[in-house]
């Protein structure tokens, strides 16, 4: 989130130039500045705040269905009735793609960093 508003802002470059041709020393100094006029990445926040929204729902579905899975577990072992292999398979799935999720989100967020990084080093 916090990358995606820093890239609303302008890159300011400084510059430095010497050139010996001959005799002659030449020194020179300057600023770059992008003029983006219009573009306040406005774009790019709003599917971050989509992407931090999204992954806050995922935790919180995670959360409930293990709360869920607890009560269904006490209320079988309080009429006598063992686990089924089929919930824990169930289960485990659940919170495999759950995991998967999770882990492509980071890898997202992880290459949009790298990018940004080899962008300004490349400048």
């Amino acid at each position: 989130m916090d990358l995606a508003r820093a890239n609303a802002w302008w890159d300011v470059t400084p510059q430095v130039l010497y050139e010996r041709i001959g005799p002659d020393n030449t020194f020179g100094f300057g600023v770059s500045i992008p003029l983006r006029i219009f573009d306040r990445n406005q774009g790019e926040i709003a599917r971050t705040q989509g992407e931090v929204s999204r992954a806050a729902a995922l935790q919180q579905v995670a959360a409930v269905q293990a709360l869920a899975d607890v009560d269904v577990e006490d209320r079988r072992e309080a009429d006598g009735v063992s686990r089924s292999a089929n919930a824990d398979t169930r289960v485990a799935a659940d919170h495999r793609s759950l995991d998967r999720a999770l882990h492509r989100l980071g890898a997202v967020v992880r290459r949009r960093r790298a990018g940004r990084d080899r962008g300004r080093q490349q400048q």
